[in-house]
């Protein structure tokens, strides 16, 4: 789906992870030190909506606070899935969510946003999950938690791109031996699990293989992810990959 955002502010938020009440006081605290209106922040995944809906109460709790912040300062929240959210909540049942506002949506696989600061805008949602192994199957893991790939015919059809939003990035930030080591335990465990007949390392290279296949058909000139749990930026072939650390405010720069 297109949506027409044209001069409002965009400010990418990482990782919730199920915080919501910090997530609104973040929230409230960024809008007033700012005085930021006409502003759209997007959870770019792992917002924390797993389980069933009735696991999410804590959500319902503070939605109609969020949304009250939001309405009274005339700012939107949107949401696209990472790896460790139910992608049901994402696509099919996406009232969970939104519920009654006015302020809050749910953003979809490869929806593009059209601004007039930032250009054109991609969402690619979703991500491969390195501790899977330890979680339970459609509770706090999905088999379809990963990304949605498109055919090359789809993929010619999106055209230019300026800017990515992604819970997952085609080149790997820097991690830290403590990351390096922990994904390295990970793959030894994972690869005794029963679901998969893939190992995480095969998994994660094909991801990371579609997202290179996927920018060199956008050429887009940015990409911000959270799912990393860093802050960093890199640049690689002219293109810039941030990365933002849970629950960072990141505002991308304009087009």
């Amino acid at each position: 789906m297109h949506y027409n955002i044209e001069n409002k502010t965009l400010i990418c938020i990482g990782d919730v992870h199920g915080e919501f009440s910090t997530l609104r006081y973040k929230l409230s605290q960024y809008i007033k030190k700012y005085n930021l209106t006409d502003t759209i922040f997007i959870v770019c995944g792992d917002c924390g909506f797993f389980g069933k809906h009735t696991d999410n109460k804590w959500f319902y709790h503070e939605r109609s606070k969020i949304n009250k912040i939001l309405v009274n300062s005339s700012n939107e929240l949107y949401f696209f899935r990472g790896n460790h959210d139910n992608p049901e909540f994402f696509d099919s049942n996406t009232k969970y969510i939104v519920g009654n506002t006015t302020t809050i949506k749910v953003l979809k696989d490869y929806d593009i946003l059209n601004s007039n600061l930032y250009g054109r805008i991609l969402v690619v949602p979703g991500a491969t999950s390195v501790d899977r192994y330890y979680r339970t199957k459609d509770v706090s893991w999905w088999e379809n938690e990963g990304i949605k790939k498109l055919s090359n015919n789809e993929l010619n059809k999106l055209g230019k791109i300026d800017l990515v939003l992604s819970h997952s990035l085609p080149y790997f930030p820097k991690l830290s031996k403590f990351q390096l080591d922990a994904l390295e335990e990970n793959e030894v465990h994972y690869k005794g699990a029963n679901f998969f007949n893939q190992t995480l390392s095969v998994t994660l290279y094909e991801e990371q293989l579609y997202l290179q296949n996927l920018q060199l058909n956008i050429k887009a000139s940015s990409w911000i992810s959270g799912h990393y749990h860093v802050s960093s930026v890199s640049l690689h072939e002219n293109s810039k990959y941030v990365c933002i650390d849970i629950m960072e405010f990141y505002e991308p720069s304009y087009n």
